[in-house]
């Protein structure tokens, strides 16, 4: 490939966060599951999923001879414009730093990667209001010193496993920074997206273009011990979110004057759109004052304490459960009947494509029950 073209091309790109996209569906709700922080309403992996599915789809729109800055904007606008909730947010604004670097680029490379993990770290954390280790941010710092210490002269295949070890080992240890993820028992919801969002898009770009597989997920085992962070659930009721649009507009002032309303609060964007998520008792009021300075989008009011108790009766009723059923689907079609059939754990698959031994066995040992049944589906 030559450098002006960039480092990938449209298809490269959809074909990579396709990858991502389906790791974090497959595994959405066993990220929802682990949430407890900043609030215990189980949608960090929906969230998750639905802003990278608006990247897919963002690049699916555009022509297949996009430059890399075409493409590498239309992944960030993509990442902002469909940001849901917290995760998501933040999600974005990792996607934006990570996406500078690339643009610039003339060739995928280990130089690259570490850059542009140190890059959307950085974004990242000036995005956050006021940053709390123990979450999803701590995650992609520490991805992003394993990147650097390790340096260029590894092969990107050892490189990016590396990383992704890495991440895996953070996402352990997130309960000795956060309080109330050791009170909880559970690691950090975002961090936990974040590396199989990784790892999906790592796979993916395995099985295009090597025949080694890259995929490694370690039995995490809960770390306590003494946490930094004592930071406590929000407070308040309503998760609001939306997207502003207009002239002139400016973040950090709109931050200042919504920083009063609640908490939770992210505000990202330039001077012609803006993303605001904040976690309030009054939403109606945010968007009184959003809308005097422009054109609001992709509103979203959730009730909280509402989608706490629906998690909380969840979680109650895995518990319960003595059977848990592992299949084998190819198709979309397939899967949802599968799922409508009230199989639990999908693994992609089917005739001419079975899942390897360790696929199955990566599925089997996320279910919760104590007993487990299996339809390869390729008798």
């Amino acid at each position: 490939m030559s450098s002006s073209q960039g480092p990938f091309t449209v298809a490269q790109v959809h074909a990579l966060w396709s990858a991502g996209y389906e790791a974090l569906e497959q595994r959405k709700q066993e990220i929802n599951d682990l949430n407890v922080y900043p609030v215990p309403d189980g949608d960090t992996g929906t969230n998750m999923a639905l802003t990278v599915r608006s990247i897919v789809e963002g690049v699916a729109r555009l022509p297949v001879t996009a430059g890399p800055v075409e493409l590498c904007s239309a992944v960030t606008q993509s990442a902002l414009m469909g940001a849901r909730g917290n995760s998501g947010v933040i999600l974005s604004q990792m996607v934006r730093g990570a996406m500078e670097v690339v643009a610039q680029a003339a060739s995928p490379s280990v130089e690259m990667f570490v850059a542009a993990l140190r890059h959307a770290t950085e974004t990242a954390y000036r995005a956050v209001r006021r940053p709390v280790e123990g979450t999803m941010l701590t995650v992609l710092r520490d991805m992003a010193e394993v990147a650097v210490a390790a340096g260029p002269a590894l092969t990107p295949e050892t490189f990016l496993k590396r990383v992704v070890a890495a991440g895996w080992e953070s996402v352990a240890k997130t309960p000795r920074l956060l309080k109330v993820l050791a009170d909880a028992g559970v690691v950090d919801a975002g961090g936990f997206g974040l590396v199989v969002l990784v790892e999906g898009m790592i796979d993916g770009r395995a099985r295009a273009d090597t025949p080694i597989a890259l995929r490694w997920t370690p039995q995490l085992e809960v770390e306590t011990g003494m946490y930094t962070e004592e930071e406590e659930p929000s407070r308040f009721t309503y998760c609001t979110s939306f997207l502003l649009s207009g002239s002139d507009l400016d973040p950090g002032s709109l931050e200042e004057r919504l920083a009063e309303l609640g908490d939770s609060l992210l505000v990202v964007g330039d001077h012609c759109q803006v993303k605001v998520h904040v976690h309030t008792d009054h939403p109606g009021e945010i968007l009184t004052l959003a809308t005097a300075l422009g054109t609001l989008s992709e509103i979203e009011i959730d009730n909280m304490r509402e989608q706490q108790e629906a998690r909380a009766a969840r979680l109650s009723s895995q518990e319960t459960a003595l059977t848990e059923v592992v299949a084998v689907v190819a198709g979309e079609g397939n899967k949802a009947l599968f799922r409508n059939l009230g199989v639990d754990t999908i693994v992609d698959g089917g005739q001419s494509m079975n899942p390897s031994t360790e696929d199955l066995l990566k599925a089997i040992q996320q279910v919760k029950a104590p007993a487990v049944i299996l339809l390869p589906n390729n008798g």
